[in-house]
């Protein structure tokens, strides 16, 4: 199942190599729906997609379209078991940079 959302750059993290043959890499976003309670949310790209994050930076309004995963794992030691999900990115856009900073030839 695939979502959109869109949200501004908060962080681009470096790819993490977990194998010969996994990698990952995450961009965490801002979202700001109702202008009260901004939410926090991390997408992670595999693979080949890491690249998809070259040239984002923080600031920059992004659309990110990305599949919901989810798996469970039991605990070895105590049977518990235990649910995680991701937020697996598969196409992201940029729809507005981070603004520039302003040099306006003022020593400080």
């Amino acid at each position: 199942m695939s979502y959109k959302i869109k949200g501004r750059v908060s962080r681009v993290l470096d790819t993490q190599q977990i194998n010969e043959k996994f990698s990952k890499r995450e961009v965490v976003l801002t979202i700001d729906d109702d202008g009260k309670y901004p939410q926090t949310i991390s997408l992670e790209t595999v693979n080949e997609k890491t690249s998809y994050l070259d040239g984002i930076n923080p600031g920059d309004m992004i659309e990110v379209d990305f599949n919901l995963r989810g798996r469970e794992w039991t605990k070895p030691d105590t049977g518990e078991v235990k649910v995680f999900n991701t937020l697996s990115a598969f196409q992201i856009k940029v729809l507005t940079p981070a603004a520039a900073p302003v040099d306006d030839g003022l020593p400080f």
